[in-house]
């Protein structure tokens, strides 16, 4: 019911926009996300025959997924932020011709996410970044960490973002008797978050595939703390193995598995060339592969293939 209401609300947007589309000349359309935006610009798109596109990216593939189906086959183009993404919208709609979909990575500022020289006091800082709630996977850092207390690591670990999550997670801070060594920082400005990263040994991301069907697509923190030279742990999900390569640019562990998550943190601390390695590797993946001018520029460049042929398309 809650999505036959959405999509009555979505047509009447979309009439109202299709004629002021129309008065515009616009040629083409482009929505983030495939979400609500997406379905008003489908609807847009079989009033007016204006083609169009939408980049998706995670919780509207398999969260919010609301006639998904029908816009796979009716966009011009689709753009993806990741292969695991791709196979996945092939396999939804196997008659959909795959060279309509192309993978365009989420990407960040190279020149504002610099490695610093690092001083330390002995303690391990680990840093966590996201919001608190179940996809991002923070109980099972937490969870790591009394292990590491256990076997007597000299760590500090801070939890950076704000949620439904916080009682629960604060709680099991509280059972394990980790008041002294895991702190929930909150929520933060993104213009501070630099600074977290700037005093930080070990970045660490348990992301896992939520009940409610939520899960990250490439979380943009692993690239911005990569791009820093900061080592980066995540889980072996969804789309991060395409950004990370367990053990030669960052470390992935199996989805709710503590103990892993505890060895892989206590490896890096003990391998000091193996943190080199990962270092330098992380920082050269984000350069190739993960930045915002280069991502951009091939998402323009498949609006202007698009462009090129409107005029005919429509006649």
């Amino acid at each position: 019911m809650r999505n036959r209401f959405r999509s009555f609300y979505h047509f009447l947007e979309a009439v109202y926009v299709a004629r002021e589309m129309e008065k515009r000349g616009i040629s083409h359309i482009h929505t983030h996300f495939a979400a609500g935006a997406a379905s008003v610009a489908m609807i847009v798109h079989r009033l007016t025959g204006i083609p169009f596109s939408f980049t998706a990216h995670a919780f509207d593939l398999y969260k919010d997924p609301i006639l998904l189906v029908e816009k796979i086959r009716s966009a011009e183009i689709i753009a993806t932020i990741s292969e695991y993404n791709k196979t996945y919208m092939k396999k939804l709609v196997p008659e959909i011709d795959g060279a309509k979909i192309h993978v365009i990575h989420c990407g960040i500022d190279m020149e504002v996410f610099t490695p610093v020289p690092r001083e330390s006091d002995g303690a391990i800082r680990i840093l966590s970044v996201g919001r608190l709630e179940e996809k991002k996977g923070h109980r099972y850092l937490i969870e790591a960490c009394s292990i590491l207390k256990q076997r007597a690591v000299d760590f500090r670990c801070m939890i950076v973002g704000e949620g439904v999550e916080r009682d629960a997670l604060q709680a099991l801070i509280d059972a394990y008797g980790l008041q002294d060594s895991v702190v929930l920082k909150g929520a933060v400005f993104q213009e501070e978050i630099r600074a977290f990263y700037e005093d930080t040994d070990i970045f660490a991301l348990a992301c896992v595939s939520a009940g409610n069907a939520d899960i990250d697509g490439i979380p943009v923190v692993l690239m911005e703390a990569m791009a820093m030279e900061i080592p980066a742990i995540s889980t072996n999900i969804s789309g991060i193995p395409e950004l990370i390569e367990d053990g030669g640019n960052g470390m992935l562990v199996p989805q709710r598995d503590a103990d892993a998550l505890a060895e892989a943190i206590h490896r890096l601390i003990q391998d000091e060339s193996l943190r080199e390695t990962i270092r330098r590797n992380g920082r050269i993946t984000v350069e190739r592969a993960f930045d915002l001018r280069s991502e951009g520029a091939k998402l323009m460049d498949l609006f202007r293939e698009s462009m090129k042929y409107a005029g005919e398309r429509r006649i």
